[in-house]
């Protein structure tokens, strides 16, 4: 067969050929009709990439060619088109490499920026074309990126990717447009990871997660958003709308007469028109007034004489209920919106957290997406969310347009689903999470649409927004305890909401598998990345937590221990020999520094039970089968691995009693009628192997008092 190379031996037929006019999408995007009048044109100073021609829950994009030398605007947007109609790299084909063919519009758009500083030093030397740059000016330009102190090696190594992409996609530039091999891209010379890594050395997910505390708090007040006060929210919605019935703009006849009338009887009884603070002022409520008297917005203006009354309560029943008390007296017609927004984005806030998804698939998630599941046999149902996934969905693990459907759905524990449904009550669109029910705002001259996925932007204005609405009220209740507290790292935002739980799923018993099936990750390289807790800022939080998990772990075990029980292993010396060690902390109150001492001991020292196998495992990495490629970093057994001739497996009585139970249901139904041969052979072979265990515990069993029995 061919190779990509041989077919096409002409270079030149390959490049884009455009017209000012030309439109930037055409043909790009197959999985909906993209309507020229949602195009850029080729020659537009300005690209705009609209949300909905993207998929669900695109971001609106645009590029700025203005800020590129002039010199370098059309070869670039040349690129850009490349990129962006998903056109192959020619040089990708014989490059080692696992980096995507195919960008996504956003990653296209960052990539252009990170081009910017590019042009503009070659422009400032003088240089207008891509061909004229030598090896020395590409070595020139890497040494000023990598020694930049203002930027991060993530930054330093996208910029000279950016720089590597002109070369990879040269085909589709022009002969004076094209760019030569960077010396980084030579299979004879470094690598651009050699010469500046991506990221985190360790692999692990820099996004930062969210402080316990912060999370907590948090997580509380959206289950009360939605077990307590969507119901009073939803009347509110109702009865808004049932008053915004009759809103009109314009007069019709004998609205002047009809608005004269009401203001005289206001008068006449010493009345006051509904008012509201706006912008640190009293002024009327126009609209609710408007409405409410039948008169067009225009027609309904305030006299002097007549006084404003601030308050314009819908008259909802309030059957929520906070520290035992009905949350508000009442709900005003211009709370409304904002407790919409509470109420979405308490909703958004449980699902991505409880179901680990990505902002981006939480956003996109449709209407209908929660499937009840019928388990039988008594037991409760069960929930499944079906959505879409957008990064690596393709088969190579490029973008693709629209995304896919999710392979294996999300899990719906208690309150996702009942989540769903509560913001399913308060809109008629398709789309879980639309504009609408965020905001009711033109931003830009764009009024929010009903069919397009609230933004990224607009959940974090919404989630700063809840947490300040949350606080506050819990200061006028006079309830401290339920304040939210303020993250040491900044905003909460959806995409640490992952992290977070990654966090905390991991450090579970048989996590790591969990999380690898829950974020369908092909292997634990990735999984092991979110898991962790070395390079981010939030150590000394969690910190707190490790330790108190590896006190409470041995608390639980030296409890079996003091009550009579005795233990047996390959580990049981050094696991008894341990709570000597450990004493020296009891009852001590330590600061950071300290409780980072006591995990970074328990490399040696940390246990954990494996009710699965019957056995505990008083873990020293340097001895773990559990982690044959011997992870660099692997702080904690995966118990989904665990092997009972590794060094650091202990027995407790208690566990070689539970091992007895198991023996005799092996022998049972090795005996039991109708069992297969070879299910009779396997039942026998394991029964004998646990056998052996109990034999050797029952030999070697010592305990705290070091005593043998």
């Amino acid at each position: 067969m061919a190779s990509q190379a041989e077919k096409i031996s002409d270079p030149d037929s390959r490049v884009i050929e455009v017209n000012d006019d030309t439109l930037i999408l055409d043909g790009a995007y197959e999985h909906r009709a993209v309507p020229s009048a949602a195009c850029s044109e080729f020659g537009e100073s300005v690209w705009d990439l609209p949300p909905h021609v993207l998929d669900l829950a695109g971001e609106h994009q645009t590029i700025n060619w203005m800020r590129f030398p002039s010199a370098f605007r059309v070869p670039i947007k040349r690129l850009a088109l490349a990129l962006l109609r998903r056109l192959p790299a020619l040089e990708m084909v014989e490059r080692r490499s696992n980096l995507r063919p195919a960008l996504a519009p956003s990653s296209v758009v960052s990539l252009v920026e990170y081009l910017v500083p590019f042009a503009t030093w070659l422009a400032e030397r003088g240089i207008d074309s891509f061909s004229e740059v030598d090896d020395e000016m590409l070595h020139e330009y890497s040494d000023s990126v990598i020694s930049e102190p203002r930027i991060s090696s993530a930054v330093k190594h996208q910029r000279l990717w950016a720089v590597s992409r002109i070369w990879l996609h040269g085909q589709y530039l022009r002969e004076s447009e094209r760019l030569r091999r960077p010396y980084w891209e030579s299979p004879e010379g470094p690598s651009l990871r050699d010469i500046v890594p991506p990221g985190s050395p360790s692999g692990e997910n820099t996004t930062e997660p969210i402080d316990p505390d912060t999370i907590g708090m948090l997580f509380k007040w959206c289950e009360w958003f939605i077990f307590e006060a969507s119901h009073d929210i939803e009347r509110a919605v109702a009865r808004r709308d049932e008053i915004l019935s009759g809103f009109r703009e314009r007069a019709e006849p004998g609205d002047a007469e009809r608005w004269k009338q009401y203001l005289e009887d206001l008068r006449a009884n010493d009345g006051a028109l509904p008012g509201r603070v706006h912008g640190g002022r009293e002024v009327m409520a126009g609209k609710y007034v408007a409405a409410k008297v039948g008169v067009g917005m225009k027609v309904a203006t305030r006299p002097a004489d007549i006084r404003l009354a601030i308050g314009t309560p819908l008259g909802v029943e309030i059957e929520g209920r906070l520290a035992g008390q009905p949350w508000t007296d009442d709900i005003d017609f211009h709370e409304v919106d904002g407790l919409v927004r509470n109420l979405a984005a308490a909703c958004l806030v449980t699902i991505a957290y409880l179901t680990g998804m990505r902002g981006k698939e939480a956003r996109a998630l449709e209407r209908g997406c929660c499937h009840r599941i019928d388990r039988g046999d008594g037991l409760p149902p069960g929930y499944e969310i079906h959505g879409h996934k957008f990064k690596a969905a393709g088969e190579d693990g490029t973008w693709v347009p629209g995304g896919q459907q999710r392979d294996f759905p999300w899990p719906g524990v208690v309150p996702v689903p009942q989540a769903v449904a509560a913001i399913s009550r308060l809109h008629h669109s398709d789309l879980l999470f639309p504009q609408t029910v965020f905001t009711r705002h033109v931003f830009k001259g764009r009024p929010p649409n009903a069919e397009v996925a609230v933004s990224k932007n607009e959940v974090r204005y919404a989630m700063a927004h809840l947490i300040e609405w949350c606080n506050e009220t819990a200061m006028k209740r006079a309830l401290p305890e339920a304040v939210i507290p303020p993250d040491p790292l900044g905003n909460v935002t959806i995409m640490r909401l992952r992290r977070t739980m990654a966090w905390f799923v991991a450090h579970q018993p048989y996590g790591r598998l969990s999380l690898g099936t829950l974020f369908e990750h092909v292997g634990f390289r990735a999984t092991d990345g979110y898991g962790t807790q070395i390079f981010t800022g939030q150590r000394s939080p969690y910190s707190m937590d490790e330790a108190s998990a590896i006190a409470e772990r041995f608390a639980a075990a030296q409890e079996l221990l003091e009550a009579g029980e005795r233990v047996s292993g390959p580990a049981a010396e050094r696991f008894l020999d341990t709570f000597w060690v450990l004493a020296q902390f009891e009852g001590m109150a330590l600061d950071i520094d300290e409780l980072q001492t006591l995990i970074d001991a328990g490399d040696g020292f940390d246990v954990h039970g494996n009710p699965f196998l019957h056995l505990h495992c008083h873990y020293d990495p340097s001895r773990a089968l559990c982690h044959p490629e011997r992870m660099r970093g692997a702080r904690k057994p995966s118990l989904s691995h665990c092997k009972r001739e590794c060094a650091n497996v202990v027995y407790t009585d208690s566990d070689i009693a539970a091992i007895r139970g198991e023996v005799r249901m092996l022998r049972a139904e090795a005996q039991t009628p109708g069992t297969s041969l070879p299910r009779v052979v396997r039942c026998d072979q394991l029964a004998e192997q646990l056998e052996e265990i109990i034999v050797d515990h029952e030999r070697d069993r010592v305990g705290l008092e070091g005593e043998e029995s």
